[in-house]
Parts: structure tokens; sequence; C-alpha cells
């Protein structure tokens, strides 16, 4: 399965008990904090609701548009949301209280948060995916340039040293493949 329609499914997954929730309301205004590429907004948009994604970062690959704003910092009008919906973000908002605060002025009286968080089994099975793609990792950044191929001896430095500098290079691909300086 393709990294891209993995993660696809596990958003799908953590979207169903949202969608549960929002199956129970017509026509409301949902507010997505934390949208990222916009792929779960989307989901939400097709089924109907009218959705606004924020995130505080920008994003590759959008599946819908999501406008980089801050939650601390919502510059929408008091109330004007029904339903405002965080999937695995809150951990990553640096001023949680103010998150908070600013979620609550825009959520209507009646309106409904929905707060998906990771659980420890989340936890645990995306970390063991991590490491499973690792080696699919690994084999495409060798392919795409393989830095063995790359180094050559050296006439101006001793045998010992060409060894050295050849192993020190080999190394540094398996510490750490995003960097670059090979």
């Amino acid at each position: 399965m393709e990294s891209v329609n993995w993660w696809n499914y596990v958003r799908d997954e953590e979207l169903k008990p949202a969608l549960k929730i929002l199956s129970k309301y017509d026509h409301i205004k949902i507010l997505d904090v934390g949208g990222g590429n916009g792929y779960q907004a989307k989901k939400i948009s097709d089924l109907g609701y009218s959705i606004k994604s924020i995130d505080i970062s920008s994003h590759e690959k959008m599946y819908f548009n999501v406008e980089k704003i801050d939650v601390t910092q919502l510059p929408f009008p008091d109330k004007s949301f029904n339903v405002i919906l965080t999937s695995l973000v809150l951990q990553h908002i640096e001023n949680l209280d103010l998150g908070f605060k600013e979620m609550n002025r825009v959520l209507s009286d009646d309106g409904i948060l929905i707060h998906l968080v990771p659980t420890s089994y989340w936890s645990l099975f995306t970390n063991f995916w991590h490491y499973y793609q690792i080696p699919k990792f690994l084999i495409k950044s060798i392919s795409k340039k393989n830095p063995i191929k790359e180094i050559t001896d050296n006439d101006d430095i001793s045998a010992e040293e060409n060894q050295q500098k050849k192993k020190s290079k080999i190394l540094k691909l398996f510490l750490n493949p995003l960097d670059q300086n090979f």
C-alpha cells in the first residue's frame, strides 16, 4: 500500500467518530483547526457540510483549501461556528489556553467541540508504521542518489584516509538519510 494511501486510510479511521456526531446535525458551519493538507475537510465537505479549514503551516499536496491561520488569533466573529473539529492537533498548539479561549469565542452557544486525540494504541501503531517505512525510504534514497558511487579515491591523501572517508560517508547515510551533504 502506498504511503499516501495508508495515511488517508488512517485519517479516514480517525474521522469516523466525528462523522457519527456530525450526522445528527443539518446546516452547520464547521471550523477544522489544524487541517493539514485538507484531506479530512474535503471528506466532510463532500458530505455536504459547510467547512472552513485552518492550519498554522502550509503543506505540499492539498485536498481542500486550508487557510494559514493561527488558532490563538482567529479572525472570525464571535459565535460563527456550530462545530469546531481538531484531529491530532492539540498536542501541537503552543499556547493551548489561548487556543481554547479563541475556539470557545467563535463557537455558537449550542455548538460542540470535537477533539480527536491520539491514544496509546494509535501512537504505538503509527510508530510501528514509521519504522516499517524506513527501509523503503532508504532504498528510494539510495536509488535516487547513491553516495557510494560518488566517493572516489583521492590521490592527495593516504589509502587509510580514503577508506575512512568512504566509511564516514556510508555511515552518514544511515544516521541521517535526509542530510544532502554526503
